[in-house]
């Protein structure tokens, strides 16, 4: 290999066996100037367990093997027509313009984006994303991430230019940052927490579905979904829901928590398909869309509230759906042919009309309001 030092850059061009090794031994080296890995596809610049910073641009050709170190790329980091290759857990740390990150192998390793001025993300499929620094980080396309995603020191991650898609296999944070999510649909197999102290997830579109087993929702006080679906396993929230758009659960089951009775507030529609649970403990769930259980299963038969508080919305119950409380304080009808059992108190304070066809089944009831059951086969 040859290394030659011109003016403020590092040149590292192939002659022989085309391998530069810092080595396991050497803590940190710093180059104070430019890193240029020249020789496309046969010169390897390798860091191992060494941390190496770069105060320059770094322009690779040829090959950036990181092993369980760390790269710090204080300026531009440009591998158009070369490789990125993590052999083990190490970091990649871009704190300037990144120009394309090459045939990129992410292996078991963090990336992490932490300029202090706005940065495009470049499109690659990553292991794990930090998203860190105060501005904003735009997704250059759909966003595929192997393993959690970050974001930290009040970043911004914005999707919404072009409104793209969230692919994540593991878990979501905020421990301070803003998620900017567009009208894109974004799948996440991992827990969601969007908690930390200045989390910002406040879409007004788009959707998120929830895909993984045994997870869980944390959410800042502020915060709120758009949409939200869960599509597998079993997410327990940790603490109250607000969800501004529709809720469906198409598979899976949504808890809200046996020792914490959280409530969720839902803006939208309400749906369980077939092989979807909600299991709703003590809370109290105000609904303002349409309630659409008829084909998973709810059964709250010894605690907690629904409230449907939208005007003119429909009832759709199903064979597994029992309420404990139920209390209507706008209007609200039974759909097709649906049943109603309250095992606890109804209470309407607006307006519920039972249809024709469908039964009323309920223990106790304060009614204020109008309950209209018409007597043509109904209860």
């Amino acid at each position: 290999i040859g290394v030659r030092l011109v003016g403020s850059e590092m040149c590292i061009r192939d002659s022989g066996n085309g391998n530069h090794t810092i080595g396991n031994t050497i803590p940190a080296t710093n180059i104070l100037g430019d890193l240029v890995v020249n020789e496309t596809g046969s010169t390897v610049f390798t860091t191992h367990a060494a941390t190496v910073t770069v105060t320059g641009t770094t322009d690779i050709n040829g090959t950036l093997s990181i092993s369980t170190g760390t790269f710090n790329a204080d300026e531009e980091f440009d591998a158009t027509g070369g490789n990125v290759t993590f052999t083990d857990a190490g970091a990649l740390v871009l704190s300037n313009t990144v120009t394309d990150l090459g045939t990129f192998i992410k292996g078991t390793s963090t990336v992490t984006y932490d300029e202090v001025g706005a940065q495009t993300i470049d499109n690659v499929t990553y292991n794990n994303l930090i998203i860190d620094q105060n501005a904003t980080k735009t997704a250059a396309n759909n966003l595929d991430i192997d393993g959690n995603l970050t974001l930290t020191n009040s970043a911004t991650l914005s999707m919404s230019g072009s409104n793209y898609t969230l692919d994540l296999e593991g878990d979501f944070t905020i421990t301070s940052g803003t998620f900017t999510s567009g009208t894109g649909n974004h799948d996440v197999k991992g827990n969601w927490d969007d908690s930390g102290t200045s989390g910002g997830f406040t879409p007004s579109a788009g959707t998120v579905t929830l895909s993984g087993d045994s997870k869980t929702i944390t959410s800042h006080t502020n915060n709120n979904f758009f949409n939200l679906a869960i599509a597998a396993g079993t997410k327990t929230a940790e603490n109250a829901l607000d969800i501004n758009g529709a809720l469906t659960i198409t598979a899976g089951t949504l808890d809200m928590k046996a020792a914490e009775d959280n409530t969720l507030d839902l803006e939208g529609d309400f749906s369980i398909a077939s092989s979807g649970t909600f299991t709703a403990q003590g809370g109290i769930h105000n609904m303002a869309g349409n309630w659409d259980c008829s084909g998973g299963t709810f059964q709250s038969t010894t605690e907690g509230t629904v409230v449907l508080s939208g005007a003119s919305k429909t009832i759709t119950t199903g064979a597994s759906n029992e309420f404990f409380n139920l209390t209507v304080n706008n209007s609200a009808s039974t759909a097709g042919s649906n049943d109603i059992e309250v095992e606890g108190t109804l209470t309407v304070s607006g307006a519920l009309t039972v249809s024709p066809g469908d039964e009323l089944t309920l223990e106790d009831a304060t009614v204020s309001g109008t309950l209209t059951v018409d007597a043509d086969g109904s209860n």
